[in-house]
């Protein structure tokens, strides 16, 4: 006799969703004894399986059942022609500042010229680049 894996099935309105791929069993699993199996399911929609109080599958219920999506593809529905697939759209209205920068850098307004600084022999001052 030979029983190779546990076979968990869910009812949903007369339809049978069984687990893909099927929960194996070990070799020394394999006996003629009779066994303890347990379910748990819990409100975050995970569940655990266990065989004589042994952990043998857990995980999320939605990524080994087929369950039906809690709502439907309306097959009528289509995109309008208008519609507009970029992720960002530019808005014709909006303006930059009057104060805008473009400059990646800009002279350091806070900047004074060293007092050592003689215009007629070093020339006109301008604060550094920052």
């Amino acid at each position: 006799y030979d029983v190779a894996r546990i076979h968990l099935i869910f009812n949903w309105q007369g339809k049978n969703l069984l687990r893909n791929p099927d929960i194996g069993l070990d070799y020394d699993d394999k006996n003629e004894f009779t066994h303890l199996y347990t379910l748990v399911l819990k409100p975050d929609n995970t569940y655990s399986v266990h065989m004589d109080l042994k952990e043998k599958s857990s995980g999320s219920l939605h990524a080994y059942w087929d369950f039906p999506n809690k709502t439907h593809d309306d097959a009528s529905d289509k995109k309008p022609e208008d519609w507009v697939d970029m992720k960002r759209i530019d808005d014709p209205a909006k303006k930059k500042p009057s104060d805008w920068v473009d400059e990646q850098r800009v002279r350091d307004p806070t900047a004074e010229m060293p007092r050592e600084w003689d215009e007629d022999e070093d020339g006109t001052w301008e604060a550094p680049m920052i």
